[in-house]
């Protein structure tokens, strides 16, 4: 969200607190008929023990942001960290193109500086890496989802840094609502310049949350809010993230065999926990990973031999492996070092 000073106008401000009027509006007045509040687990529940576990998980990531571009324009917004090495996943309506003075402001008051990682304003994209100053510790993130398989009338919740709740109150904020339409959008509202494929979702859009992480029902970034809306509906919009992983998967230390081009699948996903040191963040049950062994928490030291220094080396050598072969892994647990061998199967 872009503030203007030193005689700039605030048309742009009064613009959004209308928007967001307009979007409580809808919020509150959408009949409930169809998703009572006990009406089972489905994404479209809304029972309040569901939501509020969804916070708990999520918010720790959500991060708000400031950045400055010459000495006229002001940016603030949101944001969410997408690995545990603080790649930081935002719009370029709050990190735009020649940003300067990036600041990062965490749950607990830290403020922290970051650099720019990649910035593609076709798709409203800026990535940002958080300089962590050697805290030597993996940042809490989210994890990413598949907006493909996200329908009409599953749960959906907005979090960010609305009017600066992170900078100020040290609170992320959270807007409820549904999953209300897909299109493209064609024309641009405000300062996006976004069009092209866009969710639409019925949860409060308001200030300072642009950038900020759309999340399912399962805790995961299926979108990034725009300031962009739809024409018709006055509803707040998001980029799907499968639009963006592309972009992103280039940048982001993490590892996950079944959202990866890679030949064979292991069911693992693995993370950078420390300046060259991988670590096991999941295995999905039932997986060759899951079946071999492998544990949450295990430190890579090799694969098939070879020492990776980040995810890329894993990928790499991860990804001469064909189904049916097997991949060695020496990991190190509990203060000793063990092998694991993973047989990998195909992708269905």
């Amino acid at each position: 969200m872009k503030v203007e000073c030193e005689g700039g106008s605030y048309r742009h401000l009064v613009r959004q607190l209308l928007l967001a009027v307009s979007c409580l509006a809808v919020l509150f007045t959408t009949p409930r008929t169809g998703l009572p509040e006990d009406s089972g687990t489905t994404h479209a529940s809304f029972r309040t023990d569901d939501v509020c576990s969804i916070f708990d998980k999520v918010a720790p990531a959500v991060v708000g942001i400031s950045s400055r571009r010459g000495r006229a324009e002001l940016y603030y917004g949101s944001g969410a960290v997408i690995d545990p090495a603080g790649l930081v996943l935002t719009s370029t309506t709050v990190v735009p193109r020649g940003a300067e003075e990036i600041q990062v402001y965490l749950r607990g008051g830290r403020v922290l500086p970051a650099k720019v990682v990649r910035i593609d304003e076709a798709n409203e994209l800026s990535l940002i890496r958080i300089e962590d100053g050697g805290r030597g510790r993996p940042f809490p993130w989210v994890e990413l989802g598949d907006s493909s398989k996200v329908a009409l009338g599953e749960l959906a919740l907005t979090f960010g840094n609305a009017f600066r709740s992170i900078e100020a109150d040290d609170q992320v904020s959270m807007g409820r609502g549904v999953v209300s339409g897909f299109y493209d959008l064609r024309k641009t509202v405000s300062e996006s310049q976004y069009t092209g494929p866009a969710i639409e979702t019925s949860a409060p859009l308001n200030g300072g949350t642009d950038g900020g992480p759309l999340i399912d029902g399962e805790g995961r970034l299926i979108g990034v809010l725009s300031l962009n809306y739809s024409l018709s509906r006055w509803l707040g919009t998001a980029v799907p993230i499968n639009r963006l992983k592309p972009l992103i998967r280039q940048e982001i230390a993490i590892f996950d065999d079944a959202d990866d081009p890679c030949p064979g699948y292991a069911g693992l996903e693995l993370g950078e926990a420390d300046p060259g040191e991988i670590q096991v963040v999941h295995t999905q049950a039932d997986s060759p990973a899951a079946g071999a062994g492998l544990l949450p928490g295990d430190r890579v030291r090799a694969i098939d031999g070879e020492k990776p220094g980040s995810i890329a080396d894993f990928r790499k050598v991860f990804s001469r492996a064909r189904p049916g072969q097997t991949v060695t892994l020496e990991v190190w647990r509990n203060g000793e070092a063990r092998k694991i061998q993973v047989l990998l199967w195909g992708k269905f």
